[in-house]
């Protein structure tokens, strides 16, 4: 009995064990089974993921691709499986499935066909033009120097077609060569197989130099057409990281690509400068540790700004660069050294926008951004920060507590050590510093009851320069992007705890026993230290005063811009607004109607102006106005001036008259548009600002011309209000009006005279004024032009199409709205019309339809899914007649010099601004009469 019952307890244990560990098991295999894991392609060598050993897994990796995998696997629970090999291999394995999903693959419509892309782009990436370090014949000044030069590309890059393309358009006869592999094209250049390689932008070989940038493209996943459930998981687990981080793909280009070669390029203009000037001079502040200060033994400087510009010497190929350092006691010595040229740029510098443009100075993007640190007394509560102590010259404090407390009373005085006694003393609420510096400032052990808090906000610090030294501000964001972030933290820590391991606050903290044991020293020393600060000799006060005063007026100066803004933008929308309403009102009544019509036309024109002002001068204050170098006739500009304000002139009874004088040559090279611009702002003014049936004259006079070159006077003089001498000093500056009342009756910016000096600024032209109030006023301006020898015959003036009827267009329009009145428009010149609401639909749709079905296209640039210029490269790439044929006219709001320039590089036939104007679209498409259907 006793053994059955043995054997049964046996047998229970274990069955028990049994279900016990299929029990334990079982949750595993369920875990297992939710796991999916992706086979990833990584093509050999590429910054997507780096490895331990090339081409295979190891235990540690990183990369761009890498890290956004990690990401989306957290959304979708993946583990992966990565595949290494060239592009023809993975795109092979990609079709037949065996590899899930391919990194940083551009798009091509072709390729769309064989494989699924993401709806979102992984990011973009430029294409450069390499050499080797060692090779003088090809420089980036010269890309002529590519003539009967082979060109290395990697076969399977979908950029073979357009760097052929590239090199037809600049007229360069060099020889594409395909290489198999990056690590063949790569080992072609260093061997001498190639004399330049085409490669992405993330190339990071020391060896290879680049020397000009040819191309911008997104890349994206590319996923198995076998597997689509993969494209739809990874697609929301895209919309979800954007949702929560919306500059994902920017942070995580600025993380591994920041630093690459393709960085190190210095345009013609950068490079020319580096080479008139010997040296860049440095300003800088004593005594700001651990930003900077100047060594007392050696004169040198130490701290952040040694490190900066250290790193910077040798960072880009063929120049090293030199500096000269100069030291300054407070903040008003190095930006007035600043303002008077003494030195070519200055740090710290409040990196705030409005700070510098105060200054008029330009910043560059951020070398320190600078936690802030609040020391105050007692409890920290909402009244601590009303009433703030600042240190006299110091900018980032005052900056900081107008831009974040103010409401907050500023208390100023003459040194650190004066602000820290304030907030003791009860003098104040709070004082605050950088937290790099809190430790060298004041002595925790001196004040006990003394706290310390970080505030929310930061201090971004950077290297300010004039705003007329533009190349220079393109050079030093260019050193800025490839400054060394970490050895600036270091040098920030070395030199914050530099003064701390040396300070008596350190000591006492560290040796309170022996403090107690020796309190005679050290009631000594502090009588010693005490008697030094009571003989320092207080500063003068009366540069506080004006700092204080200079930053009240520059907050006006704000307001009041803000204020005319408001009110100019607002009068004609109220206009516009009203007068629709009146005709909504009144729609039996057609004159009233035509009435209202006509305001609100005029109304759009004036707000249109305004907006085209602001656009213009930030365009110009950012460096990225571009000007045309073009043949143009100066009679052309002439007619102009004489038309475009015609019905200006007779409204207000003006007498009008232009004189030309010793015009010897009129073709000419320049920038015709800039030109008509900068002369009609001057004209509009005197129209503007003229007496009823008064008088305007313009003359225009050609100068001195030597060889080439010549010079064109224009002088505008008027009988009108004129100005007086003190508002002539500040004519050109933006946002200027001598009576800022006179906005309802003078309408405008204040932006023109501002827009105009700039242009001339560009073109190396010249104004001058001088006016009387009450008698009137003249500008004078001289621009140098190139003349035009190379006049080309007189064409037979083709006949101007007077209507659209049997032409097929498609319209490439994302907004519904513009879409309509373009669709209204065309339809009324007898166009027949299909719209397309993107790029990809453009490129599908004519895919798709017949060859010469359509006549023309008339392409948006800014669009979703797949923009103008990629549309038209898809189109232009097609393997069919007409694709290189078909008329593209950009028809887009971007207006400027840059737009139309890349509407052509991208394929475009034309560019046509909006909002439509009929007229101007039939003179363009009679241009392109030979090649539509209804013509041939």
């Amino acid at each position: 009995m006793k053994t059955f019952l043995y054997e049964m307890h046996k047998k229970i244990n274990l069955y028990v064990l049994f279900f016990g560990l299929i029990m334990i098991l079982l949750p595993v295999s369920a875990a297992k089974a939710d796991e999916r894991k992706i086979r990833v392609g990584f093509v050999n060598s590429s910054k997507m993921i780096s490895s331990d050993t090339a081409g295979q897994d190891s235990e540690y990796k990183t990369g761009y691709g890498y890290d956004y995998l990690q990401d989306i696997a957290s959304y979708t629970g993946w583990t992966y499986q990565y595949v290494y090999g060239e592009w023809n291999e993975l795109f092979e394995l990609l079709s037949e499935g065996e590899v899930d999903i391919l990194c940083g693959v551009p798009y091509s419509f072709a390729r769309s066909t064989q494989m699924y892309f993401s709806q979102k782009p992984m990011g973009t990436e430029g294409y450069y033009i390499y050499v080797k370090d060692d090779n003088d014949d090809i420089t980036a000044d010269n890309i002529k120097s590519l003539d009967n030069k082979k060109i290395g590309i990697n076969a399977g890059s979908d950029k073979v077609k357009m760097l052929k393309n590239w090199t037809i358009l600049n007229g360069i006869n060099a020889k594409v060569v395909a290489a198999y592999g990056y690590n063949e094209l790569k080992s072609g250049l260093m061997s001498g197989k190639y004399d330049a390689i085409l490669d992405t932008e993330t190339s990071e070989n020391n060896q290879f130099i680049p020397i000009i940038k040819i191309d911008d493209s997104e890349y994206y996943f590319a996923i198995s057409k076998k597997y689509p459930d993969i494209k739809d998981e990874l697609e929301r687990a895209q919309d979800k990281i954007f949702s929560s981080d919306p500059y994902y793909n920017q942070n995580l280009q600025y993380k591994y690509y920041r630093n690459v070669s393709a960085r190190k390029i210095l345009d013609s203009d950068e490079r020319k400068w580096l080479n008139r000037h010997m040296y860049i001079n440095v300003g800088y502040l004593k005594h700001m540790l651990a930003f900077c200060d100047e060594d007392e033994e050696t004169g040198e400087p130490i701290g952040v700004i040694k490190t900066i510009f250290e790193q910077s010497v040798n960072c880009f190929p063929e120049f090293s660069i030199k500096y000269k350092y100069h030291a300054y006691d407070n903040l008003t010595q190095m930006t007035n050294a600043l303002k008077n040229e003494e030195v070519d740029c200055i740090f710290p510098f409040y990196g705030d926008k409005w700070y510098a443009d105060k200054q008029n100075f330009s910043v560059t993007r951020m070398v320190v951004d600078s936690p802030i640190v609040a020391v105050y007394k007692e409890n920290y509560t909402d009244s601590t920060m009303r009433k703030i102590a600042i240190k006299k010259h110091s900018n980032y404090q005052s900056i900081y507590a107008k831009i974040y407390y103010p409401k907050s009373k500023v208390v100023i005085y003459d040194t650190p050590q004066e602000c820290i006694k304030a907030v003791e003393d009860g003098e104040v609420g709070a004082t605050i510093f950088s937290a790099y510096r809190v430790d060298q400032v004041f002595n925790l052990s001196k004040y006990d009851d003394l706290k310390t808090v970080n505030l929310s906000s930061t201090v971004p610090l950077s290297i300010a320069t004039n705003r007329s030294n533009t190349t220079l501000v393109s050079i030093l964001n260019k050193i800025v992007l490839l400054l060394d972030d970490s050895e600036i933290m270091r040098t920030m820590m070395t030199y914050s705890n530099a003064k701390q391991n040396f300070s008596m606050s350190k000591f006492v903290r560290e040796n309170a026993n022996f403090i107690i044991i020796c309190m005679s020293v050290t009631f000594l020393i502090v009588i010693l230290l005490c008697s030094a600060q009571l003989n320092h000799v207080k500063k003068n006060r009366a540069e506080l005063a004006l700092a204080k005063e200079d930053a009240e007026r520059a907050n006006d100066a704000k307001s009041n811009f803000l204020a005319r803004m408001s009110h100019d933008i607002r009068t004609p929308m109220n206009g516009i607004m009203g007068m629709t309403r009146i005709a909504k009102e009144n729609v039996s009544e057609p004159e009233k109607v035509e009435f209202a019509l006509d305001k609100i036309d005029s109304a759009s024109n004036q707000l249109k102006n305004l907006i085209n002002d602001v656009l213009d001068m930030s365009k110009l204050e950012s460096g990225k106005t571009i000007l045309s170098y073009e043949p143009f006739n100066i009679n052309d500009i002439i007619t102009n001036l004489r038309d475009v304000f015609s019905e200006a002139i007779a409204e207000k009874g003006i007498e009008f008259e232009i004189k030309k004088h010793n015009i010897i040559h009129e073709e000419l090279i320049g920038s015709p548009l800039h030109i008509q611009r900068i002369i009609q702002n001057i004209e509009s003014n005197t129209i503007k600002y003229n007496k009823p049936n008064g008088s305007l004259k313009i003359e225009i006079e050609e100068l001195n011309a030597i060889e080439d070159t010549t010079r064109f006077r224009f002088t505008i003089s008027d009988t009108g209000i004129g100005m007086s001498r003190e508002f002539r000093e500040h004519l050109f500056e933006p946002f200027s009006r001598e009576n800022d009342n006179a906005g309802t009756e003078y309408m405008g910016t204040g932006l023109g005279m501002a827009i105009t000096k700039e242009l001339l600024e560009l073109m190396n032209g010249t104004v001058s004024v001088d006016s009387c109030q009450g008698v009137g006023t003249e500008f004078v301006v001289e621009i140098p032009l190139d003349i035009n020898k190379n006049i080309s015959p007189e064409k037979n003036e083709e006949k101007v199409l007077d209507n659209l009827s049997g032409i097929k267009i498609l319209l490439v329009e994302d907004n519904e709205i513009n879409a309509e009145i373009a669709k209204y428009i065309l339809n009324g010149a007898g166009a027949g019309i299909e719209l397309a609401k993107d790029g990809k639909e453009a490129v599908e749709a004519f895919y798709a339809s017949k060859e010469y079905y359509y006549d023309l296209i008339l392409m948006d640039v800014m669009m979703p899914v797949m923009n103008g210029y990629e549309a038209t490269r898809q189109i232009r790439s097609l393997d069919r007649k007409d694709a290189k044929e078909v008329p593209i006219i950009a028809m887009t709001a971007n207006a400027f010099t840059k737009d139309k320039q890349d509407a052509i590089e991208a394929g475009m036939n034309e560019h046509v601004a909006k909002p439509l104007d009929i007229k101007l679209l039939l003179r363009v498409i009679s241009r392109y009469k030979d090649k539509i259907s209804r013509f041939r």
